[in-house]
């Protein structure tokens, strides 16, 4: 997207993949928009766009009409100004009952998602995970977080550390089980019965061919190549298996907090503001992804609901605040340290990170229970309406 207010009208990516749907809402082109999150990909957008973007529980909507990418992990999403908004649109969708022509649709009780009511965060139990405060964050995220772990604190919930230390493990275990879904789901993609085809007297296996290398891009074709790869009788074992292991223990790691009484989890939506595109074209790409996927990507393997909110901006470089608290503070910088994990990306460079570029969004993500898309909802109004965050207000109805 191009940011009119910054120097020659920079351009600055919009995150995806349903970038497109956030900059149409962001714009003021639409009221709100579906995504799909298989891996966070309607809340990173979210994030860099400065949207509230809900990944609701798995199965909580309907698959029917979604390009199937991964099937275990795919979510349809919604993207909104406002809380209040999300809410409204997750209860349209919601108000056609469970699809009965997708075996994973359970909507459960239907309870009523809109309106969003006035609420507290008094008693309320709030886990701030150790793991995610990794190298790589940038400096103004870190410090939106302690913000708005104090803002809870301070209306009344207990924010604490928690653990979850099987999150760093994360982005391998999502690539693996991602690339060898893709790998099965595309084997649809010939020609044959729809889509793109390509003509061939030679044989129909090289109409396949040719019509795979001319419809799929690059990207899709490595993960094709890639999920062929691990789902080798001899590879089977060694990497699908290994990655439904580590996929269990990370629902564990989640299961074990909601029976320690946490209620939510605060977490960073993305390591760091939108990036200029220019970073995608000089940076390894797989390593750009695997960073932003460390923070969303535990919700998609574990099935939970998840919704990115805005809560603020980046300031220039004399306006940092580079204070801490008794929630995240040296604490949770010195059990990263001494851990020997993935999450330990310090020797990355991300220049898009420490950009300082003022005005553009910063995230948190609030993670819960299954099931409880409404109260994250409610936690998010209410962030929003002590947080006082400038949202875009359309002039007329669409």
């Amino acid at each position: 997207m191009r940011c009119g207010s910054l120097p020659g009208g920079k351009w600055l990516a919009s995150g995806g993949s349903s970038g497109g749907s956030a900059v149409a809402v962001a714009a003021g082109m639409a009221y709100g928009a579906l995504g799909s999150d298989t891996g966070g990909s309607v809340r990173n957008p979210a994030a860099l766009c400065g949207l509230v973007g809900l990944k609701p529980s798995y199965g909580l909507l309907s698959r029917t009409g979604l390009v199937s990418l991964v099937n275990g992990m795919d979510c349809p999403g919604v993207l909104a100004r406002s809380s209040t908004d999300c809410a409204a649109l997750l209860a349209a969708l919601l108000s056609g009952g469970a699809d009965p022509s997708d075996s994973t649709n359970y909507p459960g009780e239907l309870e009523d998602m809109s309106p969003l009511r006035e609420g507290s965060v008094e008693g309320l139990r709030v886990g701030v995970p150790a793991e995610y405060h990794c190298a790589g964050l940038q400096a103004q995220v870190l410090g939106a977080w302690r913000r708005v772990a104090d803002l809870l604190a301070d209306g009344g919930a207990q924010v604490e550390q928690v653990s979850l230390p099987h999150t760093p493990y994360a982005p391998s275990c999502y690539s693996v089980l991602n690339t060898c879904e893709v790998a099965s789901n595309y084997t649809r993609y010939t020609g044959v019965e729809y889509g793109l085809q390509v003509q061939s007297d030679h044989s129909m296996e090289a109409q396949y061919a040719l019509t795979r290398a001319a419809g799929l891009s690059q990207v899709v074709r490595d993960r094709i190549l890639a999920g062929n790869y691990f789902l080798l009788r001899s590879n089977c074992d060694v990497y699908l298996q290994q990655a439904m292991k580590v996929r269990r223990l990370i629902k564990q790691d989640f299961d074990a907090v909601w029976r320690d009484g946490v209620d939510v989890l605060l977490t960073p939506t993305t390591l760091f503001s939108a990036p200029p595109p220019e970073l995608f074209m000089v940076k390894n790409y797989s390593e750009l992804t695997y960073l932003q996927d460390l923070c969303t990507s535990p919700t998609n393997l574990a099935g939970l609901p998840a919704l990115s909110l805005p809560v603020g901006f980046s300031a220039a470089p004399s306006q940092n605040d580079p204070n801490t608290n008794e929630f995240l503070s040296n604490e949770l910088q010195a059990r990263n340290g001494s851990d020997d994990n993935q999450c330990n990306l310090s020797g990355t460079d991300v220049t898009g990170g420490e950009q300082h570029i003022e005005g553009l969004p910063l995230a948190l993500q609030l993670i819960g229970p299954y099931g409880h898309d409404k109260r994250l909802l409610q936690i998010a109004k209410y962030l929003e309406d002590a947080l006082d965050i400038p949202k875009l207000v359309l002039q007329e109805l669409l």
